[in-house]
């Protein structure tokens, strides 16, 4: 981290206010070559300049940790096969979501944040899906069949990038990252790695080469489908910005569905006042933003159209589950941030040591945290600590009587359910959260000092209603039929 306070996202948000930033292009396309890396770069300068440690970056992922997908490949070919031949492709909406948000409904695999928007208008709707990366798991039986998935062309659009020269592209990729290194050390005093910059390079170079392939690919796409509506996840990230394009470009509507927090310390959400400004950078933004309630709009500068729907999975998950009488001790569950479930475990471990019985602890890490996922419990310093594996949060929720957790979505779903709910400062809590929305703490000593006490206050915690907007099968029909017959 950065000698000195830890910034605000305004000020971390000065490394993009500046024109030059959007002179940077794809060769190619002509689109800007910012969105290619911002989310990431942004990640890792909050990291290094407002949090307690350095951010998770994994390494880019070698050939060989694709080892799975030659079998998923055949399984998305054969069923996108079948299913296009029951012509749902040609369809008014069309979503792009991801499988690994699957979770089990009635028995059948389910998507809980695309599939009840899909189901809800079921012959209207097209939905495709991105694999789960590196695990490439096909899903089976599942409760909506519309779907196809994206491999197939993704496998083809590696190996035409592969064949591309990268030279045009690693010259703007190198020059962006020079001006990154440059503007964070002339704000910050900040000074990149030269293994960090090597890294930024790559994925810039790579992602432009990216946008002239996928450019074709959903210009291909969308005259084929011809949809009226487009709705995506995490569509103000960049990494759609190629979809996005191409979709306004056409004259198709580009709708965000909201799959997690945001607020005043989202940087997906807020923009320098340079951004808001350029028309090209507006151009890689979707259109609207379907939120869960007017709460979560209320510190954020994005410049799209805000439109309240509600959470149609929580909706349906609290219909299904309900909270139990208390049977044995209260249960304290943590939920981990990716890559750092780690430092988790060793405050479920102190937790457990400290309360010995009085509260049942139980840990809930990342799927993608290979160290714990698939295992019913992990040993920390010989006590057994219990993990919850359980796909649908909210079966595992309303067990819960108390919620740990760093900045997440999974606090403010804990509202109305939960008997208290705490935030981990020294996890970017005030970063993301500086009001006093939630009971805070700094240590494992804060924390179990807390619990043992009367409930704090949390005088800014919003009524549920604001967070979760009722009634989301109206008000998703409300605002499609603004779209389609």
């Amino acid at each position: 981290m950065a000698a000195g306070v830890a910034l605000t996202l305004p000020e971390i948000l000065l490394v993009e206010d500046s024109a030059e930033i959007l002179s940077f292009k794809c060769p190619v396309t002509g689109w800007l070559a910012w969105p290619a890396v911002r989310h990431v770069f942004l990640s890792y300068l909050i990291h290094e300049l407002a949090y307690e440690w350095a951010a998770f970056i994994g390494p880019l992922p070698k050939p060989w940790h694709h080892h799975r997908a030659a079998a998923a490949l055949l399984k998305a070919a054969r069923h996108n096969r079948e299913v296009l031949r029951r012509g749902v492709l040609r369809r008014p909406i069309m979503i792009f979501g991801t499988t690994s948000t699957m979770v089990q409904r009635d028995g059948m695999a389910f998507n809980r944040l695309s599939d009840d928007f899909a189901l809800q208008y079921p012959e209207d709707t097209v939905v495709i899906e991105d694999l789960f990366p590196l695990q490439y798991s096909v899903p089976r039986n599942r409760r909506n069949p519309d779907v196809l998935y994206s491999l197939p062309e993704l496998a083809l659009r590696k190996f035409r990038s592969a064949m591309i020269n990268s030279g045009p592209f690693d010259a703007v990729a190198n020059g962006l990252t020079r001006f990154l290194t440059a503007r964070v050390k002339q704000l910050f005093g900040l000074q990149l790695p030269l293994e960090r910059q090597g890294y930024f390079t790559t994925i810039i170079s790579r992602n432009l080469r990216r946008f002239q392939l996928e450019r074709r690919r959903f210009h291909r796409l969308f005259e084929r489908a011809n949809p009226r509506i487009l709705l995506v996840m995490a569509g103000t990230t960049g990494g759609h910005a190629p979809s996005i394009q191409v979709a306004r470009e056409m004259g198709i509507t580009v709708a965000e569905y909201q799959h997690g927090q945001f607020g005043a310390g989202q940087p997906e959400y807020n923009f320098a006042p340079t951004l808001l400004a350029s028309d090209a950078y507006r151009a890689t933004l979707p259109e609207y933003l379907l939120t869960y309630g007017r709460w979560w709009t209320k510190k954020i500068n994005a410049p799209l159209h805000h439109v309240v729907i509600g959470n149609p999975h929580r909706a349906e998950s609290l219909l299904l589950h309900r909270k139990p009488l208390q049977a044995g001790p209260p249960e304290i569950l943590i939920v981990a941030k990716l890559g750092e479930a780690t430092k988790y475990l060793e405050l479920a471990g102190k937790l457990d040591h400290h309360f010995d019985g009085r509260y049942r602890i139980r840990l809930r890490a990342n799927p993608r945290d290979r160290n714990f996922g698939g295992h019913s419990s992990i040993t920390w310093q010989g006590r057994t600590i219990e993990l919850d594996c359980n796909p649908d949060f909210y079966a595992s929720l309303v067990l819960a009587h108390t919620i740990v957790s760093g900045p997440s979505t999974v606090l403010a779903e804990s509202i109305g359910i939960a008997n208290r709910i705490f935030i981990w400062d020294e996890v970017g809590g005030p970063f993301k959260y500086p009001d006093q929305t939630f009971e805070r703490f700094r240590s494992v000593n804060e924390l179990i000092a807390a619990i043992e006490s009367p409930a704090g206050d949390c005088p800014d915690r919003p009524e549920v209603d604001e967070l979760w907007a009722p009634d989301w099968r109206q008000r998703y029909s409300g605002f499609v039929k603004q779209f389609i017959a």
